[in-house]
């Protein structure tokens, strides 16, 4: 699949032009543009679904839920369309999925670059970094960004520790979740499993 191509100035221009002239509409187009993507995504058309994806987002960039599933589709499905139309090895199937990957990733970026306050994105980039790349460090800090965001749920803490001990910081990993343990309804059945988190860490750096 070939990235999104570079406009000219005055392809870029008559672009901006035509989205001006739709105002307040933008967002109904997008909306419309974003069902013909799924349309082609059923028929696992890529040829034609991508560009729908880059067009809806164009149009509606601040629209997560666009972001998030277009990253996912371009990154988790589209290969899976590739494999179903061409014969394939083992070989070729890793640089397809590391090549739509990447356009994953790109495509995800530029969601985070306009939304820069979106937890849901940068799990979103977490999730290919961890399931395409198997990017340990870069994972790492998709979480630590999380964290700057501020107040996040406590899944996010605990993948956070998770991440931590996979590049094998178990100490710091026990060190975050004791220092965020009060921020979280304790009532809460996902406190008990927090708190389990905790012991088995201490378990770990006693052995």
């Amino acid at each position: 699949m070939r990235s999104a191509p570079v406009l000219g100035k005055g392809q870029s221009a008559a672009k901006s032009a035509v989205f001006s002239m739709l105002g307040g509409y933008r967002n109904i187009a997008a909306s419309l543009i974003w069902v013909s993507a799924y349309v082609y995504w059923e028929r696992e058309d890529i040829a034609k679904c991508i560009p729908k994806l880059n067009l809806a987002v164009d149009l509606e960039p601040g629209s997560v839920n666009f972001w998030n599933m277009g990253a996912m589709i371009i990154a988790f499905d589209s290969p899976h369309w590739i494999f179903s139309k061409r014969p394939t090895s083992d070989r070729v199937e890793k640089n397809i999925r590391l090549r739509q990957g990447k356009l994953g990733l790109e495509f995800i970026n530029r969601g985070i670059a306009l939304n820069p306050k979106s937890l849901r994105l940068r799990l979103t980039k977490s999730i290919i970094l961890e399931k395409v790349f198997d990017d340990k460090q870069a994972v790492l800090k998709c979480y630590e960004d999380m964290m700057k965001l501020g107040k996040v749920p406590i899944f996010v803490v605990r993948n956070y520790a998770r991440s931590l001990e996979d590049v094998g910081k178990v100490k710091e990993a026990l060190q975050v979740l004791e220092e965020n343990k009060d921020n979280f309804d304790k009532t809460h059945p996902a406190y008990q499993f927090y708190l389990g988190h905790i012991q088995e860490l201490k378990n770990k750096l006693s052995k």
